[in-house]
């Protein structure tokens, strides 16, 4: 379908289409670059890379008439629900470590090896594995 399209067209208008589509993805990445920035500063980095694409493919269907009220309007968003709550320093998206329970606000867990005192009473080390009589 393409080369149908493209085999009719001529040189200068194929020349054309080219730099309008590129000029219009670069356009619109640009205007995308507003949404995408305030929401990797509020911690919302999956909504600001979606308001990024959808700017560039905006901007290649209609240029900034398109591009530019759907950057505003992602913007409008990102504003309206805030910062994403994070836990003492704990990203959401790319976590160095996972977090700890306390972090959370719960109690600490106890160590699963240590075992209390009156479970030991009256066993020795054999008494694990058992031997059978000789």
């Amino acid at each position: 379908f393409v080369g149908l399209v493209l085999g009719a067209m001529a040189p200068e208008k194929i020349g054309f289409l080219v730099g309008a589509l590129f000029g219009g993805l670069v356009a619109g990445a640009v205007c995308g670059l507003l949404p995408f920035f305030l929401a990797k500063s509020r911690n919302r980095v999956p909504l600001g890379t979606a308001a990024l694409i959808t700017c560039a493919v905006c901007g290649m269907i209609l240029g900034l008439i398109l591009a530019l009220p759907v950057a505003l309007i992602f913007t409008v968003i990102i504003v309206i629900l805030g910062p994403l709550a994070t836990v003492q320093g704990f990203s959401p998206i790319y976590p160095a470590q996972p977090p700890t329970p306390q972090q959370f606000g719960f109690p600490p867990i106890a160590d699963p090896g240590q075992q209390p005192a009156a479970t030991n009473v009256g066993r020795s080390a054999g008494d694990d594995f058992p031997v059978a009589p000789r």
